[in-house]
């Protein structure tokens, strides 16, 4: 999939990439090279995943960041409440 500087803006983003000087009103290009683009700021490359990979993908993503959480501050999933299946399993339910 192709993205545009004009797709990144009809998602009204808080920040216009090209005032801020992350790309040119011409570019284009994909997830991929968004994601990747390290003068980027990392909140903004995650707000941009977050619009264009799709609600499987979201929730994916959603989930695993839950779960990196729980395990940088040292909490096992399964004593918050749910394993990372159950969590995973219902919100894929809700889509």
């Amino acid at each position: 999939m192709i993205i545009t500087v004009q797709d990144i803006l009809n998602r009204s983003p808080c920040n216009r990439p090209v005032e801020l000087g992350y790309c040119k009103e011409d570019w284009s290009g994909t997830l991929h090279d968004i994601v990747s683009a390290g003068h980027v700021s990392v909140r903004d490359r995650i707000w941009a995943a977050c619009q264009f990979m799709g609600k499987r993908k979201s929730v994916t993503f959603a989930v695993w960041c839950a779960n990196r959480a729980l395990r940088l501050a040292n909490i096992d999933a399964r004593i918050a409440g749910r394993s990372y299946v159950d969590i995973k399993q219902s919100a894929y339910a809700a889509y």
